[in-house]
C-alpha cells in the first residue's frame, strides 16, 4: 500500500485523539466491523476486513465530502506502519459506538 501523506498521519493522529477523548460521535453500522462518524461537511467510515481466503486483514478510513463523494481512503494491512493508528481509531469508535465504559460500569455494579 502506498506510504501517507504529511497531512493524512496528522488527520490520523487527531481523529485518534478525538475519537479517545469521546469528542467523535462514532455510530454502529449494519456491518459489526464498520463504524461511521459524521463531521461538519464530512462523514468518517472505519472499517477492519478480514479476506476470507486470507491470512491477514486490514483497516480502512474512508472520508466522504458532504455530496458523498469519497475524497480519500487510508488503509493500513498488518504490516504496514499505520496499522496501529487505524486500530485504534476503530477500537476507539468501537468503544464510542457500543458505550463500553457505560456498558462496564453496569457490569460492574451487577456483579457487585
Amino acid at each position: 500500500m502506498m506510504p501517507i501523506s504529511d497531512k493524512e498521519l496528522e488527520l490520523l493522529n487527531r481523529i485518534q485523539e478525538k475519537t479517545h477523548g469521546h469528542e467523535m460521535g462514532w455510530e454502529a453500522t449494519a456491518d459489526e466491523n464498520t463504524f461511521i462518524a459524521a463531521v461538519p461537511e464530512f462523514s468518517l467510515s472505519i472499517s477492519y476486513r478480514k479476506p476470507k481466503y486470507e491470512n491477514s486483514f486490514y483497516y480502512s478510513l474512508t472520508i466522504s465530502n458532504h455530496l458523498g463523494q469519497i475524497v480519500a481512503e487510508i488503509k493500513a494491512s498488518q504490516y504496514d506502519e499505520n496499522k496501529d493508528a487505524l486500530q485504534a481509531i476503530f477500537e476507539g469508535a468501537r468503544r464510542v459506538a457500543f458505550n463500553a465504559d457505560g456498558e462496564i460500569e453496569k457490569l460492574l455494579t451487577a456483579l457487585g
